[in-house]
C-alpha cells in the first residue's frame, strides 16, 4: 500500500524557500506518514531534501505551467506560494482531497482559509495559515521538541568566501599595523 501524499507549492527562489522551512517542518511533524512533495524549482531540491522536511521536490517553474501529472490526487495540498488565485488554481488542478490556502474570493474552494494580512512577515504568515487548519506551527520550526532529534541538523545559510576575503579580516601581524594594500 502506498503512503498518502502531501503536496506543498512554493515555486519561488532560495530566500522564499527558507522562509517556508518552519511551515515545512510543521507539516512534516503533523503528517509523518505522508510522502511529502514540494513543488519548487529543481535547483532547490538538494537543500529542501536535506532539511528533512520533504521527501521529494517536483520541478516547478513558477505559476506559468501546470504541475506534473504525477502529482494528481494528493490527499492534502498546501499553498505556501501566495494568496491565489493562480497558485490556488494550480494546486486545485491536481485534484487534491483537501486544500489549505488563504481565502480568496475568486477561488471558492479556498473560502474556509484565513484572511491574507498585507505586510505580515512570511515566516509568521505560513505558520498562521497552518495553525488556522489545526496544525501546530511556530516561527522556530519545531513545534514538538521531542521530534527535533529525528530530523537532520538545522540548515545554516552563510555566504561562501574565498581565502582572500578571510585574509582581509585577519589580525594584523607585527607591530599591530596594517600595511597599505
Amino acid at each position: 500500500m502506498s503512503r498518502p501524499t502531501l503536496l506543498v507549492l512554493r515555486a519561488l527562489g532560495l530566500g522564499d524557500l527558507l522562509t517556508a522551512v518552519p511551515a515545512l517542518y510543521a507539516l512534516a511533524d503533523a503528517f509523518p506518514g505522508h510522502h511529502r512533495v514540494l513543488a519548487a524549482p529543481s535547483v532547490l531540491g538538494p537543500l529542501a531534501r536535506h532539511s528533512g522536511a520533504v521527501d521529494e521536490v517536483a520541478d516547478t517553474a513558477g505559476l506559468r505551467s501546470p504541475l506534473d501529472a504525477s502529482l494528481a490526487g494528493a490527499d492534502l495540498a498546501v499553498n505556501l506560494h501566495g494568496r491565489g488565485p493562480q497558485s490556488h488554481e494550480l494546486l486545485l488542478a491536481t485534484g487534491p482531497r483537501r486544500l489549505i490556502a488563504f481565502a480568496n474570493p475568486a477561488v471558492p474552494a479556498g473560502a474556509g482559509g484565513p484572511s491574507w494580512w498585507p505586510g505580515e512577515h512570511e515566516v509568521a504568515r505560513w505558520c498562521r495559515l497552518l495553525r488556522s487548519s489545526g496544525i501546530a506551527a511556530d516561527r522556530q520550526g519545531h513545534p514538538d521538541p521531542s521530534r527535533r532529534r529525528q530530523r537532520r541538523p538545522a540548515l545554516a545559510a552563510r555566504p561562501l568566501r574565498g581565502r582572500g576575503a578571510r585574509r582581509d579580516r585577519a589580525r594584523p601581524r607585527g607591530g599591530g599595523q596594517r600595511r597599505p594594500g
